[in-house]
């Protein structure tokens, strides 16, 4: 999916969260949003998922405002900070919850967890209770769950904030592997500059609600925009 944003703008009162935010993102490409806390980072997320309404300002899905098509219709999924998993549900039946509410028949339910889980190395954690798994293998399961549903936007937000640095690792390997395979688009949300150097692709930094640079990993790093972005990177 092609996501196209202009001038977005998302207003709390007097604070402005998102002032006139603008950028492209291509068919199967991985734009990281680099920024700290406050930046508005979780709100731009939240805007292009469609859990929050923008003030102002235009967000086009493969050029068509994403107004014109009920969320859900857009195929996008959300991995968040936090597995939110349902704990009383066995591994397969996490996954599983949003082609049930698709009407998916359990033939082709149990065809497809068992493709995605063998993706992610959950394929012998299926009867598994989230109160028996590790940390990484819980955030599989939502990652597992978001990608189960063929999305076409997958949207993180903090995602692997919770998991030390070589799971993390392990896990932006799973997923650049996974968006070859699957063919999504990603929005990668974080704080962690280790992370975006280990996306390598174009980072955008995003800080009190505005876009201060949007490059390349090596090209930041080289030559940033100004001092501040400079700051930030080197903090």
């Amino acid at each position: 999916m092609k996501v196209t944003v202009r001038n977005l703008v998302r207003e709390f009162g007097h604070l402005r969260a998102l002032d006139g935010v603008s950028f492209d993102l291509a068919k199967q490409e991985i734009l990281c949003v680099l920024g700290p806390s406050g930046s508005g980072k979780g709100t731009l997320l939240r805007c292009l998922s469609g859990l929050d309404h923008p003030t102002a300002g235009t967000i086009l899905f493969d050029e068509q405002p994403m107004t014109d098509i009920h969320a859900d219709a857009w195929n996008i999924s959300v991995v968040f900070d936090e597995p939110r998993l349902i704990d009383h549900l066995a591994v397969r039946e996490n996954i599983a919850l949003g082609l049930k509410k698709k009407g998916w028949s359990k033939e082709k339910i149990d065809q497809r967890v068992n493709q995605i889980a063998k993706e992610v190395g959950l394929d012998e954690m299926l009867e598994r209770f989230p109160s028996t798994l590790s940390a990484g293998q819980k955030q599989r399961v939502s990652l597992a769950r978001a990608l189960v549903r063929e999305c076409r936007l997958l949207l993180l937000d903090e995602a692997l904030n919770n998991l030390d640095e070589m799971l993390r690792k392990k896990m932006i390997e799973l997923l650049l592997l996974l968006r070859e395979h699957y063919g999504f688009s990603c929005l990668y949300v974080t704080h962690s500059r280790a992370e975006a150097a280990l996306l390598n692709g174009r980072v955008m930094i995003l800080d009190q609600g505005k876009i201060l640079q949007l490059d390349s990993w090596e090209r930041l790093k080289k030559a940033p925009a100004s001092a501040r972005v400079a700051a930030f990177l080197e903090d």
